[in-house]
């Protein structure tokens, strides 16, 4: 399995895997022109298909060092007049991708609850890409798009995408790939400035510090959440010690948030009661996950109230046992309706149960339905309205900013 979209496993069939060298093979059997391109490096989509591949055997458990594709003349008497191209493995390649597919997803399924014309109508709008196959049958394809086949394969690379290998030309036979040690990747490059930003103790205001047992915290989520990879303690160099991975050896991710609170540190210059929470660790990310789910919401959000207990440690008293948390997470809408809604810092008050009666001796009325969760396009026109932009929308959201433009006019 190469990873997931839209919740769903991919996977793939990969036509060879030399566990040797530890590289995957795929045999292309192309005409002339396609071969001929084949000289100057693949295409963008066989260069991925091929890192997909090697994600999906590093997933099962085998060393991968390189990925390959062979093309094989489909006019020639001679399998001389194949091309060998290979490079070093690169998994960043393949959760580009991964992740660029899965935000399709989610802006298609957002804007799909508004109606299939106005999904329809976002569709239309995006770029073509080079050598497309279909597009030329439909009313909306652009004025000019050549028949089928007959357009240039793309020779530039995406910006977000590693840039591809010298390619060696020729039939290079597979024992004669070089070998090198795979480096596990730190984290996507989507969230990677953003992350190392953190990790290096710039941007953002203090840490949030739950240092003892009984500890309740409440603020407000001041910025759009961000993720970044764990790393390992270091008590020689807080913060920097090196990064966790799964055994898969996918990055064990953590969020970041900015929460708005009533604290106040003298020795902090300016100091406006900002301070920084970071979700690490499987029982907090757990915790912090039931509490969205139990407020029915999607995900952490901007203007959305956090109130955090660390109730205790595995062994009293004990900082480095595990912790236990309590956390209640009021998304923004509801908590801009509260009365009582603080900016952040301390409660004033625990809040007061309120009190449960007696059942009662006639049978009990039939539970009422469950809310309707909110819709995308409720969400974007709700934090329009507590005057987030459409960027901020877009990044709170995980859609494109033209889906959000869609959304809120819808």
């Amino acid at each position: 399995m190469v990873g997931h979209i839209g919740g769903e496993e991919i996977w793939g069939s990969c036509d060879l895997f030399d566990t040797a060298v530890g590289m995957t093979l795929d045999w292309k059997i192309v005409g002339p022109t396609t071969l001929k391109r084949a000289r100057s490096g693949p295409s963008q989509v066989y260069r991925t298909q091929a890192h997909l591949y090697g994600r999906g055997y590093a997933n099962a458990g085998h060393r991968v060092e390189h990925v390959a594709i062979a093309y094989l003349p489909r006019g020639s008497v001679t399998l001389n007049d194949a091309i060998w191209w290979t490079e070093p493995y690169n998994e960043t390649v393949a959760v580009k991708a991964l992740e660029r597919a899965n935000r399709l997803h989610t802006n298609l399924a957002a804007l799909a609850q508004v109606g299939t014309e106005v999904r329809d109508a976002w569709i239309t709008n995006l770029d073509r890409a080079d050598g497309c196959f279909e597009c030329h049958r439909y009313s909306d394809k652009p004025a000019g798009l050549p028949r089928p086949g007959r357009s240039v394969c793309m020779t530039t690379w995406p910006a977000s995408y590693p840039p591809p290998a010298t390619p060696p030309v020729g039939p290079t036979p597979p024992s004669a790939a070089p070998t090198h040690k795979r480096k596990k990747q730190k984290m996507s490059q989507t969230t990677a400035d953003q992350a190392n930003q953190y990790l290096m103790g710039g941007g953002g205001g203090p840490t949030w510090k739950f240092d003892s047992e009984g500890v309740r915290k409440v603020g407000t989520i001041a910025s759009p959440p961000t993720a970044r990879q764990e790393t390992e303690y270091d008590p020689n160099n807080p913060g920097g010690g090196a990064p966790k991975f799964f055994p898969s050896g996918d990055p064990i991710m953590g969020i970041v948030v900015e929460v708005q609170t009533d604290e106040r540190d003298p020795s902090v210059d300016n100091d406006e009661g900002v301070r920084t929470l970071y979700l690490e660790g499987r029982r907090l990310k757990e915790a912090t996950r039931a509490a969205v789910r139990a407020a029915g919401a999607n995900g952490l959000e901007v203007g959305g109230k956090l109130d955090i207990t660390l109730t205790h440690y595995d062994t009293p008293g004990d900082r480095r046992s595990g912790r236990n948390w309590t956390i209640v997470y009021t998304p923004a809408g509801n908590a801009a309706l509260m009365g009582d809604q603080e900016v952040g810092g301390q409660p004033s008050a625990p809040a007061t149960p309120p009190p449960v009666s007696a059942p009662a001796p006639a049978s009990a009325p039939a539970p009422a339905p469950a809310a309707a969760a909110e819709s995308p396009a409720d969400k974007a026109k709700q934090l329009k309205g507590l005057g987030l932009s459409e960027e901020q929308i877009a990044a709170q959201l995980g859609l494109d900013t033209s889906v959000v433009q869609m959304l809120i006019a819808a």
